[in-house]
């Protein structure tokens, strides 16, 4: 299985990636959170949504690609037309499992055939921060996204493998763990609207998110689309 033989490649790895990806977005995000301590900012809009998320590329388990996005936000600064504030995500995607028999060597040492049951699942864990631009005043209000953010793509690889009768062949069992880090670059829209006095109203935002990590080839980069529905909680409409 080319997915768990290469599981030990990138558990070596990982740590160059956490490192590399650190030095580019640490500083600026230290930089952030000590101005934000210092001002004394007082959140004034809280933001939950529940949507889907879409992950190809070679980040993590290829096919597992796929899923539930949850994203909770709050924003800080600025007036009716701009505000800024951070939101962390968590995409739970989808496991792909693959059940294949090919030849192997045996325990008594003789070929036959081996019965192999594997899975791959990736479980995204992302911190930003985004910019949110309403350039109207009606109720319902249009707006454009920009952003950026960090990305860890957590794996979990399993494998076993059973001869004709069920015998376990522990030799090609495995359990896989790994993260992978990227750098994530928002650029999306949304609408959304308040409901009469009430102080929240639901919105709709779509991103095409690009991710830029460390692959065997050097740098990668690829797509995460999401669009997820939600619920604004706070005044400053």
């Amino acid at each position: 299985n080319k997915t768990i033989m290469n599981a030990n490649r990138c558990q070596w790895t990982d740590s160059l990636r956490i490192k590399n990806v650190w030095r580019v977005v640490a500083l600026p995000a230290l930089v952030v959170l000590s101005s934000l301590l210092s001002a004394n900012v007082v959140a004034q809009t809280a933001n939950l949504a529940l949507g889907y998320s879409s992950m190809p590329g070679s980040l993590g388990e290829r096919n597992s690609d796929h899923g539930v996005a949850i994203r909770l936000g709050v924003e800080f600064l600025g007036g009716r037309h701009l505000k800024w504030g951070v939101e962390a995500g968590l995409d739970f995607l989808n496991e792909d499992r693959r059940q294949y028999t090919t030849t192997c060597f045996l325990p008594d040492g003789s070929t036959g055939p081996c019965h192999f049951d594997s899975s791959g699942q990736d479980t995204g864990i992302s911190l930003g921060t985004v910019l949110r631009m309403y350039p109207g005043s009606s109720k319902v209000r249009p707006y454009g996204v920009v952003g950026v953010g960090l990305l860890r793509n957590s794996s979990h690889q399993t494998q076993m493998a059973v001869d004709d009768f069920g015998n376990p062949l522990t030799n090609f069992v495995g359990d896989f763990r790994y993260n992978e880090e990227a750098i994530q670059i928002h650029l999306g829209a949304g609408v959304t609207t308040n409901l009469g006095s009430l102080p929240f109203g639901p919105y709709v935002e779509g991103r095409a998110s690009r991710l830029f990590y460390g692959c065997s080839g050097g740098l990668c980069a690829s797509w995460n689309p999401t669009v997820v529905v939600g619920i604004r909680l706070g005044g400053g409409w």
